[in-house]
């Protein structure tokens, strides 16, 4: 009866061990499953913001493009150049010029301000007189 009793201590002692390691083993697994999400978390941000960032170059495209067709609808003797400042601070300014033969030469400079800094979409264009 003896030798059975320090054989039982034995085994208890292994079995808590081993529960112990399986604890450090979830831990080191939570660990890694958090760095992954944080890394999920900032690729989204940074997606969010490009697809903001995109979508207001368009808009900005649009807007060049938009006072092409203005200027081209006014003739060389309606046309002008200018500047407009938004009330959201986008400025843009545009040129005009006529150059031979008989075309009017536009240069259209749109320029805000985003998360990443100051941001410009140019156009040029001519059309004729």
């Amino acid at each position: 009866m003896l030798r059975r009793i320090p054989e039982i201590r034995r085994m208890r002692t292994t079995q808590c061990s081993r529960a112990g390691l399986g604890v450090v083993e979830v831990l080191v697994a939570l660990m890694i499953v958090t760095i992954a999400l944080i890394g999920i978390a900032g690729s989204t941000s940074l997606v969010v913001r490009q697809t903001f960032d995109a979508a207001k170059r368009r808009a900005m495209a649009h807007r060049a493009h938009t006072r092409l067709g203005i200027l081209a609808s006014q003739g060389c003797s309606g046309a002008s150049s200018g500047t407009l400042t938004s009330s959201d601070g986008t400025l843009e300014h545009w040129t005009f010029d006529t150059a031979p033969p008989a075309f009017g030469v536009v240069s259209d400079t749109i320029t805000w301000r985003s998360g990443g800094g100051i941001r410009v979409v140019a156009l040029n264009g001519a059309f004729p007189c």
